[in-house]
């Protein structure tokens, strides 16, 4: 519970830090990836501790996959991969949301002794993770948007 509370707590807790569309850039024809500030952004995430490495990777992949089929959107259509926040699911402000994803109860499964299935509900909102020890420290490895990631 401590690794996803405290998380979303950094996560949440600086919007403008961790803004994905920051690391995108919106001037041409189509969107497209800013390399150094995409590894920027990833730097942030690993240093709040509470990321694997694979999902980091994953998370980079995700966003190359992103800016190819941003290639082939018109600018004037919704673009893929932005329309919820990526760690939330959601669109809402990070104020709204800064409760549920820091305060709700987290049931936990231990799938293996360094493997834990975690789940928050509340009031029909339900998120899923993953949680794997990773130099003896827990890490997420997986967030219900992970669908997203392909993985």
């Amino acid at each position: 519970m401590d690794v996803i509370h405290s998380f979303y707590q950094q996560y949440l807790g600086k919007p403008s830090e961790f803004d994905e569309m920051a690391f995108i850039n919106t001037s041409g024809d189509h969107l497209k990836l800013e390399a150094p500030k995409l590894e920027a952004y990833l730097a942030r995430l690993k240093n709040t501790n509470y990321l694997s490495e694979s999902y980091l990777k994953q998370l980079k992949t995700y966003y190359f996959k992103c800016e190819k089929s941003w290639q082939e959107e018109s600018k004037d259509e919704p673009s893929s991969c932005l329309d919820a926040d990526i760690f939330t699911c959601s669109q809402d402000s990070p104020e709204l949301i800064y409760d549920y994803f820091t305060k709700t109860s987290v049931e936990t499964t231990y799938l293996t002794a360094e493997r834990i299935f975690a789940q928050m509900e509340e009031n029909g909102w339900r998120n899923d993770f993953e949680l794997q020890l990773e130099n003896n420290k827990w890490k997420l490895v997986k967030l219900r948007c992970d669908l997203s990631l392909g993985s």
